[in-house]
């Protein structure tokens, strides 16, 4: 029988989980009413709330992703896989090599940042090989995930459990805890996506010919209705079957817009489109779709937003693109959205932007963008590359002889650092602080699931399946996020009668987002760079998932 208590940390649970299933709010935003909601109620206290955020997980998250960026930036993957395309000229041992390659580093490197090293790389091998992209880019999209719990700092989800099982007993995982099952599920799924998942996904795109055809299938725009227009007096749905858009919100100055409302002078249409739409709006008559008339040398680029970008994390009104002579033309992006100006950039959105092509390569150089219409290859930086993987070296070796897990990476990320001025200056802008704060806020969660004994009551509710923790992790790493099935999960699994079980089965459960386009942000830039549907993840992830299951569960001894 629940008590009162108990029924109460379900609903505050149940409404964090609808609130990020419904993608209106910021998932740190949503983490921190959690939070505020667990110490109103009385379950956590103020100072145990805030401790969570300079807890041993937080530490270690922030100084691996200062590490990871640093190596990300010293081109040291571009090299390495450039260096094996010169080498190999078969298209399926080059995709084997290059998904092994992605597999072993996302152990040590952010899955978003070995995505985005390699995407050049992949349309290079798309364009010599004359086969069309799609061939390539959802099976890395998937090796940079598969690979990260092969260590217990290659994905957050780890780095949780880790914390949480020293919590309960004292003493922290091994450092390659999961790395059998999960190498062993890993080489065996890239196998798959190479010679049964590869083929098949490449019927349906056209070859690439061009660097123009790698691009975004939809754009949110604005355009406002200036008194000559020839759609003043007609109805949003009018316009959507003229021209073939979505009219997404209309912007009044007047009333409350329905779907048959006459629109006027001086609304503001949010339209969705193709990219081969945007000439026939441009030459409608009295649509302002820019600050500005468009001149003749200016032209339209697309521009991915990088884990690393500065523009991570602002709005659209706080970043100074007239400055540069850039305008925002439109956004591809995965959240909810009211007005283009008001939406916060994140790693995986594509900016349509007007101007110059001078202007545009300074500005996706000093913000740290990733032009998808052109190869964009880093220089390689010795000297990054060195002092990176020493300090992640050494910070793994400093762990393995028992200096605490927070200090020995805390002295990796230091190291990396010295690499130069400029890893310096990029060190705060390497760390992804709206997953730090959601992270930092949410671990409440797992304290008040252990303090009310609502961990123990599931668990025994489940009666110690490890199918049924599986299932779950499944779930809501697809629906709400990994890292929101860890901290969720976690308490359940260590009240198994075995708990080492419960934590392996949880692990790779959790880590497995491969189910939709926007379950991971991997998956997202692969999904809006190579124009995938939705059933390819579904049936990729399908076969992925299952090849971890049964992996995982015979080397648990759970299946013969």
């Amino acid at each position: 029988m629940l008590t009162i208590n108990q029924v109460i940390v379900i609903i505050i649970i149940t409404v964090s989980i609808l609130l990020l299933l419904s993608r209106r709010l910021r998932h740190d935003i949503v983490g921190i009413t959690t939070m505020i909601a667990l110490v109103l109620t009385g379950f956590i206290s103020p100072k145990e709330a805030l401790s969570n955020f300079a807890s041993v997980t937080i530490i270690v998250l922030i100084s691996l992703m200062i590490i990871a960026g640093t190596l990300a930036d010293s081109g040291l993957l571009e090299v390495l896989g450039n260096y094996i395309t010169s080498k190999i000229k078969n298209e399926k041992i080059i995709l084997l090599l290059l998904l092994s390659l992605t597999v072993i580093a996302s152990g040590f490197v952010s899955d978003v940042a070995l995505l985005l090293a390699f995407i050049p790389l992949i349309y290079s091998i798309s364009l010599n090989l004359k086969k069309p992209i799609s061939r390539y880019l959802l099976p890395l999209a998937y090796a940079s995930i598969l690979g990260g719990p092969t260590t217990l700092i290659g994905t957050s989800t780890n780095i949780i459990l880790d914390n949480e099982w020293y919590n309960k007993f004292g003493y922290n995982l091994k450092f390659l805890q999961f790395a059998k099952i999960n190498l062993i599920s890993s080489f065996i799924s890239i196998l798959i996506l190479t010679f049964l998942i590869t083929p098949f996904l490449g019927r349906k795109g056209k070859e690439v010919t061009s660097l123009k055809e790698i691009t975004v299938q939809n754009y949110i725009i604005e355009v406002q209705l200036t008194g000559d227009s020839d759609l003043i007096g007609k109805s949003p749905k009018s316009i959507e079957k003229s021209f073939g858009i979505k009219v997404l919100r209309v912007i009044s100055p007047w009333r409350f817009i329905g779907e048959r409302r006459e629109l006027k002078e001086g609304d503001i249409l949010l339209l969705k489109i193709s990219p081969s739409q945007l000439p026939l709006i441009l030459s409608s008559k009295g649509l302002k779709i820019s600050q500005k008339p468009i001149e003749s040398k200016e032209q339209f680029f697309e521009l991915l937003i990088t884990g690393s970008s500065k523009l991570r994390g602002k709005k659209i009104k706080e970043v100074d693109f007239e400055f540069h002579n850039i305008y925002v033309i439109g956004i591809a992006f995965a959240n909810y959205i009211t007005r283009i100006y008001d939406y916060v950039l994140r790693p995986g959105d594509v900016l349509l932007v007007q101007g110059q092509e001078p202007n545009v390569a300074k500005f996706a150089d000093y913000y740290g963008l990733l032009p998808i219409n052109s190869k964009g290859l880093k220089a390689f930086d010795k000297r990054k590359a060195l002092f990176s993987i020493g300090g992640l070296a050494l910070s793994i070796i400093a762990n393995s002889f028992g200096l605490n897990i927070a200090l020995s990476f805390l002295i990796g990320a230091l190291i990396s650092t010295f690499s130069g001025t400029s890893t310096i200056r990029k060190m705060y802008e390497y760390v992804e602080w709206p997953l730090i704060v959601f992270i930092g806020a949410y671990l409440s969660i797992g304290q008040v699931m252990v303090t009310s004994n609502l961990s123990s009551l599931v668990g025994g509710l489940i009666h110690n399946s490890a199918l049924i923790l599986f299932l779950l992790s499944l779930l809501l790493s697809n629906t709400v996020g990994y890292v929101t099935a860890a901290i969720i999960l976690a308490p359940i699994a260590l009240s198994f009668t075995t708990p080492l079980v419960g934590i392996t089965v949880l692990a790779m459960g959790a880590s497995s987002p491969f189910l939709t386009p926007f379950s991971h942000q991997a998956n997202l830039i692969a999904y809006g760079t190579a124009g995938y549907k939705n059933r390819d993840f579904l049936l990729a992830g399908t076969i992925v998932i299952l090849i971890k299951f049964f992996v995982t569960f015979y080397f648990l001894g759970l299946i013969k």
